[in-house]
C-alpha cells in the first residue's frame, strides 16, 4: 500500500504545479540516476530519462542498494513527481517501485 505521504506530495505537486527538482534528491540518488540514464547521458535530461522504460526500476534498484532507507524513501516519493513534471506519467512503473521497496 502506498503511503499517504506519497499521495500528499503528489497531490501538492499537481495542485500547485510544482515539480520535484534534482536538488531535492539525495546525492546517492543523483549518482544512481546518472548510472540509470543510459542513452540519455545524465539524469539532467529529465524528459529522456523519465521516458526510458527501465529508468524507474534501475534507479530504485541502485538506490535500495546504495542509499539509506530514509534516502530511498525520499527518492520513492520524489521520482513520480519529478517525472510527472515532464509530462511522463507511467504509474505502472511507480507501482513496481513500491513493490521493490517491500522486497
Amino acid at each position: 500500500m502506498m503511503s499517504s505521504k506519497f499521495f500528499v506530495v503528489l497531490l501538492a505537486a499537481l495542485v500547485s504545479g510544482v515539480t520535484a527538482q534534482l536538488e531535492e534528491f539525495p546525492d546517492c540518488a543523483i549518482i544512481c540516476g546518472n548510472e540509470a540514464s543510459g542513452e540519455c547521458g545524465t539524469v539532467e535530461a529529465t524528459f529522456c530519462v523519465c521516458a526510458l522504460p527501465t529508468f524507474s526500476r534501475d534507479i530504485m534498484a541502485c538506490v535500495e542498494e546504495r542509499c539509506s532507507e530514509a534516502e530511498a524513501q525520499l527518492t520513492r516519493e520524489l521520482l513520480p513527481v519529478f517525472c510527472a513534471g515532464e509530462g511522463v506519467s507511467r504509474m505502472r512503473d511507480y507501482a513496481s517501485i513500491r513493490d521493490l521497496s517491500n522486497s
